[in-house]
Formats: structure tokens, C-alpha cells, sequence
């Protein structure tokens, strides 16, 4: 927790897609004149198709009208997106009426039950801008002949695979006349950017089930001042002049990936709130500093030190020791790392912990037993050392990114 942990997440695959495969970004938007052209011309066909054939017997009210169009967009924009990233990648979408049916702040508009519909339609031979392979779900009954009379009967599991979409031959035409690259696109307005997730059964042991989802919640003062923020954040990285030299990478980075998010847990805007969601977070600082530039610049790596730790002291109100390095304990020379990793477990975990984290006890100077290197560790950190092991890591992270989202404004500012 020493100010430049990097928190990266990934989409489980479903059978049958290709690892190659990303799923939809629901909030893709044409940007340039050449990305509104080219939504507008396949637009204006589809319309055409349903007049055509008589599909509509009355037109839509503005509000459908409105949610058909930036769905129309969305898909048009994302599979344009997906062909600059890979020209043979393709695009995983959900299509069963739960997850299109659902309502939710972080639910996109675009995200309609009318999609399966619009895709069929752009899927036409008279149309014919889009290829699909559709996706399957299966029951699995359970097999409850091997429990006893006492046993609990199992329910049944389903089992499915996602639909995968890829422009035709005649979007990509589109493309090639229209579309110069990245920058011909946006994300929508509307994707919400606070988001609130739910107890994690590791942090919190009383919790049984797996979790973490998503959590609906009801706007505060304090959120809608970090939305703003944050929007404020975001369209100065989208106006930025910042460029990846790609020659570093086996796998291309989209430079243009740089909407930011802040993810809060456990139920609580009091817990977490990290900032994910730019290319250059899963990076290490290596990757940065060789990678990236900005105005035609190399960026410039700072840390700021002892970052966990520092935190609560001030957390506390309590005050440092007169060391340059938190972790030089007295009696424990030359054992930093080892040191380091066990105050940030003793700082995030929620209850004492008898035997060292995996690969600490390798490092140098975390020889003896654990409770013998904590005892030092807590006698020199005495004046915090009460609040080991009361789970404030992720209350500690919320003060780090609230400090992260006021120093990127002032250096904007």
C-alpha cells in the first residue's frame, strides 16, 4: 500500500469464445464527423429496412426513439473500436432478457431489450453490417439419486455461452472510408462512474457467499462531489496529448482507454474508492517510464514513501518517528521488504495473524519466529501498533484516493 499499488481486474471467459474476444462496452459514442457519418449512414438503413418491410406499425416515442439510436451507435462504434484493436477480434454480448431486462444505475441505456432486435435486423442479408454467432444456455438437471432421504435435494445449474458479434465486410468498408483511428470515438455521458460493491468473503470471515457485486445506492454529498471530480478528471485525460510507444509490448495498449472510475467496498464510501480503469494502471513503473509520453515527454515516476503506514499515523492523529524509513527497525537490519509486507498485512487484516505471509520469511532479517519479528515491529510503531489487525486497510485506501483525486485537480489546475 505504498502509494503506487496498481488493482487490475479481469472478464471470465464463456466456452467457446476465443481468449482474443472482449466483451460489449455498452457506452461507446461516435466522437468525430467521421464516426457520427458512419452511425448515421447505418442508421438511416436500418430505418429504412423496417419502413421497408413494415416492422413498425407506428414510430417510436421520443424516449424509444432516443435509446434505439444510442443503441444503433453503440454497437456500430464498439465494433469499430474492436476492429481498430484487432482486425480478426470479435465481441462477446449478453443477450438473455436478465441481463437486458435489469434496472440500474450502472445499467447503459443502450443495454435495451430492443438490442437483440436491432441486431437480428443489422444482421439481415439486405442489411448485412454485422455477423453473429448466437449464444446457448443449457439445464443441467442435478443428479440427486446419490443423496440419502435426509440429504438436500440440489437444484438445477445452467450452463451457457455468450453471443459473439463482428462487423461484415460492408461495416468494415464504413471503417476503412470513415474511421482514422481511436480518437474517432467516446464514452457516454451517461456510464456511472462511483461505483459501490459488496462484502468480500476474505475480507470479512462472517460473510459465507461469494460477493462483491455491484451495489445500488442513493446518491449523497459526498458522492456527487466525487462524480464530479472525477468527470472533471476524465475529460482533461481525453483531451490530453498522450501517446504509448506500442514497440514495447507484445499486445498493443489503447492508449484512448483512459475513462477513470472509483470503486468503493464492503458496502461503504468509506472503504476503498482506488482509481482503475486507465491502460496505463496494470503497467509496472518500468513499462511507464519507457512507454509512455505525454506532450512528446517521458512521464516521471514519484512515490511517495511509507504510503499505508504514514496514513495511519495520520489516521490517528499520532506522531511519525524521526526516520526517513518507517520500515528500518531497530533490530532488524537489512529486512525492509520483509518488514514492509508484514505491516501492510498487519494493516489490512481483520484479525492477528500466527505465521508469516507467503515468502516473507525468506527475505532478509525476518529470521525467528513471527511473533518474535511483530513484537519488534510493535514496540518501534508503538503509538499506532493497537490498530494492527482491525482491517483499516481499505479505510486507509479511501483517504489515499480521496488525497490521489485532489492532487490530480491541483495539478490540472
Amino acid at each position: 500500500m505504498d502509494g503506487n499499488l496498481v488493482i487490475t481486474t479481469a472478464t471470465k471467459l464463456t466456452p467457446n469464445q476465443h481468449p482474443k474476444d472482449r466483451f460489449f462496452n455498452p457506452f461507446r459514442a461516435s466522437k468525430s464527423t467521421g464516426a457520427k457519418e458512419m452511425v448515421e449512414d447505418v442508421l438511416i438503413q436500418l430505418q429504412n429496412y423496417e419502413s421497408h418491410f413494415k416492422l413498425r406499425r407506428r414510430s417510436r416515442r421520443r424516449e424509444d426513439q432516443a435509446i434505439f439510436e444510442e443503441a444503433v451507435a453503440a454497437v456500430v462504434c464498439d465494433l469499430a473500436h474492436r476492429f481498430l484493436e484487432d482486425p480478426d477480434g470479435k465481441i462477446a454480448i449478453r443477450l438473455s432478457n436478465k441481463s437486458l431486462g435489469m434496472k440500474s444505475r450502472y445499467r447503459a441505456p443502450a443495454l435495451s431489450k430492443v438490442l437483440p432486435t436491432i441486431l437480428e435486423r443489422l444482421c439481415s442479408p439486405e442489411l448485412d453490417f454485422v455477423q453473429m454467432t448466437k449464444g446457448s444456455r443449457e439445464r443441467i438437471e442435478p443428479d440427486n439419486d446419490e443423496y440419502s432421504e435426509f440429504s438436500v435435494p440440489q437444484k438445477p445449474k445452467w450452463k451457457g455461452t455468450a453471443t459473439v458479434i463482428w462487423p461484415s465486410k460492408r461495416l468494415i468498408s464504413l471503417i476503412d472510408d470513415l474511421i482514422t483511428g481511436f480518437d474517432d470515438f467516446k464514452l457516454s455521458e451517461s456510464e456511472e462512474l462511483i461505483i459501490l460493491k459488496d462484502i468480500k468473503p476474505e475480507t470479512h470471515p462472517s460473510v459465507k457467499k461469494k460477493s462483491g457485486k455491484r451495489l445500488e445506492y442513493d446518491d449523497t454529498e459526498y458522492t456527487r462531489s466525487a462524480r464530479q471530480k472525477l468527470w472533471e478528471i476524465n475529460e482533461w485525460l481525453e483531451n490530453s496529448d498522450i501517446t504509448v510507444d506500442q514497440s514495447n509490448f507484445e499486445t498493443p495498449l489503447n492508449p484512448h482507454q483512459r475513462r477513470l472510475h472509483r470503486t468503493f467496498n464492503n458496502r461503504t464510501f468509506g472503504d476503498g474508492g482506488r482509481l482503475t480503469g486507465g491502460f496505463w494502471i496494470p503497467l509496472n513503473k518500468d513499462q511507464r517510464a519507457d512507454s509512455i509520453r505525454i506532450e512528446g515527454d517521458p512521464v516521471c515516476y514519484l512515490d511517495f514513501g511509507q504510503m499505508g503506514l504514514r496514513l495511519l499515523y495520520g489516521h490517528l492523529n499520532s506522531t511519525l518517528p524521526d526516520n526517513e524509513d518507517l520500515y528500518n527497525i531497530p533490530g532488524l537490519p537489512g529486512g525492509r521488504e520483509g518488514v514492509k509486507k508484514l505491516i501492510s498485512a498487519a494493516i489490512s487484516a481483520s484479525k492477528p495473524q500466527k505465521r508469516y505471509p507467503k515468502g516473507v520469511r525468506e527475505l532478509a532479517g525476518c529470521h525467528g519466529p513471527h511473533w518474535s519479528v511483530m513484537s519488534k515491529i510493535c514496540e518501534y510503531h508503538h503509538a499506532v501498533a493497537d490498530h494492527f489487525y482491525k482491517g483499516l486497510g481499505v479505510a486507509l485506501m479511501r483517504k489515499e484516493s480521496d488525497v490521489m483525486v485532489e492532487l490530480l485537480l491541483e495539478l490540472k489546475r
